[in-house]
């Protein structure tokens, strides 16, 4: 029979993209361990309800005695907005032409091809954007006084430096430099104590409205060794001292939406264009001041938001300095969480290159494997799963080097709009470029990510590399 697109986008239908959009949603590998949330959606926006205090209707009464005064849950509500990821393929009109000649599969050869290598690309894009999605790109554990503070001082970055650097590149090119926020995460520190900043109050940007941001140049971020190196202040005091922050917490690092310009072409419209159109990531849910709508930062928020806090803890070395991991700092992570949700977390997250790391802990685990009915022996001095304490650390290229992030999975929700999958305009998946000998196809996801306890997840940083 000869091919058109009406038969082809028959039989891919049919034999191909169901199975692919399964695989592909079995590939995603953190958000595949969350729960999908059923909302309500108005436009591109859905409204999550937040639990943020016990019921206080509680109490002991003598027999006969009155019941305690009523109470109720306390609840904030957050406002998600649906991201659109998309990927799209494109094939010349050639490879139709062979289809007509050749048969359709001669074509789904060559289609499939394609189809599988948008597959692959979103798959990598939503990945990456599970821990990084969103203006909180990752961390520095540095503690420097002296009259420059870090100013000018090389800082190991834990994060997402490649997209750090695309989003420094394209404010360049609108004539400015970036500017990031350097937000406190531990106990506020007050004014007066010669941090560089009128306060550093926790959850807050360090600095004050007109004065709480740092510029950072494209050539001060040192992909190959995982570095960067801010300057100054934007406004008087410019030395950016951080040596009286908090012990054993990381500071987070966020590209401040707001930049030196504004309108089309402007620098806050290129940070819009990359951070602004991303799903809200792992390190965003943990520690972005302001979360889907909600601000829980000791000053912007109120008591009731302030409980949306979680844990960004470091290893504590002295100055910030990187540190290897210890069984005792891991639990310190669980015993923190504990106090404060009550639960602890079920997944630790991971990258590859830290598993070698952990593993010398065990350096004396290792195993000489018999076979009672055979004179053969073998060596087994790996591991085939590691974990702490029965929780299992699982691994991802896309958690960066030097931290570990403790998930309880049950607070984390994936909110879909649409589901993942490719794109059925009218009942075709593949359809005519208007204009151009070719035809093309896409996949998209409508989705953003939610949790919905941020005090029972934590990140622990500052690791040694």
């Amino acid at each position: 029979m000869v091919a058109n697109l009406t038969t082809l986008n028959a039989a891919l239908k049919e034999f191909y993209v169901s199975p692919i959009t399964t695989q592909l949603n079995e590939e995603i590998d953190i958000l595949n361990e969350f729960s999908k949330q059923s909302v309500s959606w108005s436009g591109s926006q859905a409204i999550f309800p937040i639990k943020t205090t016990r019921n206080t209707g509680v109490g002991y009464i003598d027999d006969g005695g009155n019941l305690p005064t009523a109470g109720n849950v306390g609840t904030e509500r957050m406002v998600v907005t649906a991201m659109s990821l998309v990927s799209r393929f494109q094939i010349t009109n050639k490879s139709l032409k062979s289809a007509k000649k050749g048969g359709a599969g001669a074509f789904i050869g060559a289609l499939e091809l394609e189809m599988d290598g948008a597959k692959e690309a979103a798959k990598n894009r939503a990945n990456r954007m599970t821990t990084s999605g969103g203006h909180v790109v990752g961390f520095i554990t540095l503690r420097t006084a002296g009259v420059g503070g870090i100013t000018g001082v090389a800082a190991d970055f834990f994060g997402d430096i490649n997209k750090l650097l695309a989003v420094a590149t394209a404010v360049e090119a609108t004539g400015q430099t970036l500017r990031i926020q350097l937000i406190n995460t531990g106990a506020s520190v007050g004014a007066g104590t010669g941090v560089g900043f009128a306060n550093a109050a926790t959850y807050e940007p360090i600095g004050t409205a007109v004065n709480d941001s740092v510029f950072l140049t494209a050539a001060n971020i040192n992909a190959a060794l995982g570095q960067i190196t801010v300057g100054t202040t934007v406004a008087a005091p410019t030395n950016v001292l951080t040596n009286t922050l908090p012990v054993g917490t990381a500071i987070a690092v966020k590209v401040n939406p707001t930049q030196a310009t504004a309108g089309a072409g402007s620098a806050s419209e290129a940070v819009a264009n990359i951070c602004g159109l991303e799903p809200e990531g792992l390190y965003g849910n943990l520690a972005d001041p302001l979360v889907h709508g909600l601000q829980r930062g000791n000053l912007g928020g109120t008591a009731s938001t302030q409980t949306l806090q979680s844990h960004i803890l470091s290893m504590g070395g002295a100055a910030g300095a990187t540190t290897p991991i210890s069984l005792d700092r891991i639990q310190q992570v669980f015993d923190t969480v504990m106090n404060t949700a009550g639960e602890e977390p079920d997944q630790i997250w991971i990258s590859p290159l830290f598993r070698n790391q952990y593993t010398t802990l065990f350096s004396g685990a290792q195993e000489i494997l018999s076979d009672a009915n055979s004179s053969k022996k073998r060596a087994d001095g790996g591991f085939s799963s590691i974990s702490y304490a029965g929780i299992p650390m699982k691994t991802s290229r896309h958690v960066d080097n030097g931290m570990l992030i403790f998930i309880k999975r049950k607070h984390w929700k994936v909110a879909e709009l649409s589901p993942i999958g490719f794109a059925d305009e009218d009942g075709r998946i593949i359809n005519k470029v208007q204009g151009s000998a070719r035809i093309e196809g896409f996949l998209e996801w409508d989705y953003n990510l939610v949790c919905v306890r941020p005090n029972a997840n934590a990140i622990l940083t500052g690791l040694a590399r």
